[in-house]
C-alpha cells in the first residue's frame, strides 16, 4: 500500500474540521454594579476583563507598565495592572489611608488566580521595578550588620578586661592587708553592655522564606511595608507554617496594619511587632485558593484581593530583539520612575519625623464615596445569595480603594503638571495628598471592578446556595427582582419564585431583604414599589455569559 493511501485512510478516521470562525469574540469590558462574568476559550467562568478606558486614564508610570502587555490581550493587561498597584504600593511606607477612626498602610494583599495557560508567569517581570529599591535596603542592612560585628569585638576586648579587673582586684588579701580591695572600674554596675544586633530591612522578601523568618524580618520591618512575591500559593504556605504561628493570622494582622507578638521559651525568640504592613502579589490556581480559604468565617478571604485571569492556552512567538530591547528600556524607565517616587516619599517622612502623608478628600468626595458605597452594599446584600456576608467584602475594598486612591495620587507627582521648578517631585508640607475627581471617579470604577472579583471569590469557595441538590440552582435575588414590574404584590413575588423553584419563605425573606435595603417601598396593603435605587440596578442585567 502507497504511503499515500495510508495517510488518506488515517484521515478518513478523523473528524472533519470545521471551518475556522475568524471573527475574534471579544469580552464586554465590566460596568456598572453586580456580579458579571463569561465563559473563556477554556470554557471556564471568570469575571469580566477591567475597561480599558480605566487603564487609559491612569497616571503615566501605570499606564506606561500594563501596556507593555498590550499584545497580550486585555486580560493579562488587566492582571498586571491590578498586580502593579500591590507592588508599587509596597515602596511607599510613611503614607498613610484613613477609614473611620483607623489608619493603613498602602500594601495591598493580592493573589492573581488563574488555570493553566492563563499568564501567571507575567507577574514575575513586575520585581524588576523594585529590586534597586531592594539592594538598597539590604546593603544599609549589610553596612549596620558590619557596625555591629565591630563593636562586638570591642565589647568581647572590653568585658575580658573588666572580668580580670574584678578578679584581681577583688581577691581577698590581694594587697596584702588582708582586706579586699573595691574599685569603681570593677563594680558590677561598670560591666560593659553588649550592643544591641541590628533587625534586618528589606523590601522584597525572598521566595523561600520560613514562618521564623517572616516574623524576624517583619520585626525589623515595623512600621514599613515588606512585599512577599512568591509564584505558588501552596509552596508558600507549606513553608511557612510552622512555629512562629500560621500564615493567615499575620496575613490578616497585615491587612489591618495591627500588632503581631510571638514569644517563645528560649533566647531571643520573641519578638513584638507593631504595626504589621505584609504586601502580598502571590498567584494561585483556583483549586489551590479554594482548599487554602476554606471558609470565610475566619475573615480572611474577604481580606484578600483575589483577581482571576482567563485561560488562553497559546503558544507565543518569541520576541524579536528590537521588541526586547525596546521591552526592558521601558521597564528600566519606569524602575526609574518607581525609584525616585520612593526617595522622595522618604525624604519627606525623614524631614516630617512623627507625620504620614495622607489622602486627602474633598467633603464633596467624601460624601460621594459613602454614597457609592452604600449603593453597592445594598445591591449586593439584597440582590445577590450573600446577605450580609457582603458586609466585610464591600468594607474592606473600600479600604484598598481608599489604597488605591493615594497610589495614583502619588503616581501623578511623577508628571510634570504636579513636579515644582525645579523639576522634582512636589510633596505638600501639611502632607494632605489629594485626588483629582477625574481620577476619584475612575478608582471608584476599578473598585468596583475589584469588588466582582471578590464576589467571584466568596462563590468560588464557598459555593452557590441551592434549594435542594436534586432541583436545579435556584433563581438568582437579582433575576427574581428583575422580574417584577414597578408596582408588584406579594403575591406576584411568589407566583414569580415558585416558577423557578424558589419557595414560598424564601420569596418572603427577600420582600423583607428588599426593603431593609430600600430597594423596595411598602404601599400597603401588601402592595410594594420599586425605589428609584431600585429601578438603577434593575436597569442592567446583573450577570453576562459569553
Amino acid at each position: 500500500m502507497s504511503k499515500k493511501k495510508v495517510l488518506s485512510e488515517l484521515k478518513g478516521d478523523l473528524p472533519r474540521a470545521r471551518a475556522r470562525d475568524k471573527r475574534v469574540l471579544k469580552p464586554a469590558a465590566y460596568k456598572g454594579c453586580g456580579l458579571k462574568t463569561y465563559t473563556d476559550v477554556c470554557g471556564n467562568e471568570v469575571p469580566l476583563p477591567l475597561d480599558e478606558s480605566i487603564i487609559r486614564d491612569s497616571p503615566r508610570l501605570l499606564h506606561d507598565v500594563t501596556l507593555l502587555w498590550r499584545e497580550r490581550g486585555i486580560n493579562i493587561m488587566s492582571q498586571q495592572f491590578v498586580a502593579l498597584h500591590g507592588v508599587i504600593g509596597a515602596t511607599l511606607s510613611g503614607c498613610r489611608v484613613r477609614q473611620q477612626e483607623n489608619e493603613y498602610m498602602l500594601n495591598l494583599q493580592i493573589v492573581c488566580v488563574g488555570g493553566a495557560g492563563s499568564g501567571k508567569s507575567s507577574l514575575s517581570k513586575l520585581d524588576y521595578l523594585i529590586k534597586g529599591i531592594d539592594a538598597e535596603l539590604r546593603h544599609a542592612y549589610a553596612a549596620r550588620l558590619d557596625d555591629y560585628r565591630r563593636e562586638m569585638q570591642l565589647y568581647n576586648l572590653e568585658l575580658v578586661q573588666w572580668r580580670e579587673k574584678w578578679k584581681g582586684l577583688h581577691a581577698e588579701g590581694s594587697n596584702g592587708s588582708g582586706r579586699s580591695v573595691t574599685s569603681s572600674t570593677a563594680h558590677p554596675s561598670q560591666c560593659p553592655l553588649p550592643p544591641k544586633e541590628p533587625l534586618p530591612r528589606c523590601l522584597l522578601m525572598a521566595d523561600a522564606v520560613t514562618g521564623a523568618a517572616l516574623v524576624y524580618w517583619l520585626a525589623g520591618n515595623d512600621g514599613y511595608i515588606t512585599l512577599l512575591r512568591h509564584d505558588e500559593l501552596t509552596t508558600l504556605k507549606n513553608a511557612i507554617e510552622d512555629r512562629y504561628g500560621n500564615f493567615p493570622d499575620i496575613v490578616k494582622k497585615g491587612f489591618d496594619n495591627s500588632k503581631h507578638e510571638k514569644q517563645l521559651r528560649g533566647d531571643n525568640e520573641g519578638y513584638y511587632i507593631h504595626h504589621v504592613g505584609l504586601a502580598l502579589v502571590v498567584s494561585s490556581t483556583p483549586g489551590v485558593l479554594r482548599s487554602f480559604l476554606g471558609s470565610y468565617e475566619d475573615g480572611m478571604g474577604s481580606r484578600l484581593l483575589g483577581h482571576f485571569t482567563a485561560s488562553a492556552p497559546r503558544y507565543d512567538e518569541d520576541l524579536s530583539d528590537e521588541k526586547l530591547q525596546l521591552f526592558n528600556q521601558s521597564l528600566k524607565a519606569s524602575a526609574e520612575q518607581v525609584y525616585e517616587l520612593y526617595h522622595a516619599v522618604k525624604e519627606w517622612h525623614e524631614q516630617h519625623t512623627g507625620h504620614h502623608l495622607t489622602l486627602w478628600l474633598s467633603a464633596s468626595q467624601r460624601c460621594r464615596m459613602a454614597h457609592h458605597f452604600n449603593k453597592i452594599l445594598k445591591y449586593y446584600v439584597a440582590m445577590e445569595n450573600l446577605g450580609e456576608e457582603a458586609t466585610p467584602i464591600i468594607r474592606r475594598r473600600a479600604v484598598d480603594t481608599k489604597r488605591i486612591m493615594m497610589i495614583w495620587a502619588l503616581c501623578r507627582r511623577l508628571e510634570e503638571l504636579y513636579r515644582d521648578s525645579a523639576g522634582h517631585v512636589f510633596l505638600p508640607d501639611d502632607g494632605r495628598l489629594p485626588v483629582t475627581d477625574d481620577d476619584f471617579q475612575s478608582v471608584l470604577n476599578f473598585g468596583d471592578y475589584l469588588i466582582n472579583h471578590s464576589i467571584f471569590m466568596y462563590y468560588m469557595v464557598v459555593g452557590q446556595p441551592r434549594e435542594d441538590e436534586e432541583r436545579p440552582r435556584q433563581l438568582p435575588p437579582a433575576e427574581h427582582f428583575r422580574l417584577l414590574n414597578n408596582t408588584f404584590t406579594a403575591n406576584d413575588v411568589i407566583l414569580v419564585g415558585e416558577s423557578h423553584d424558589v419557595k414560598r419563605r424564601t420569596c418572603y425573606r427577600r420582600i423583607t431583604k428588599w426593603l431593609g435595603m430600600e430597594m423596595i417601598k411598602d404601599r400597603g396593603n401588601s402592595v410594594f414599589e420599586k425605589t428609584s435605587l431600585g429601578k438603577a440596578f434593575n436597569k442592567r442585567r446583573s450577570s453576562l455569559k459569553g
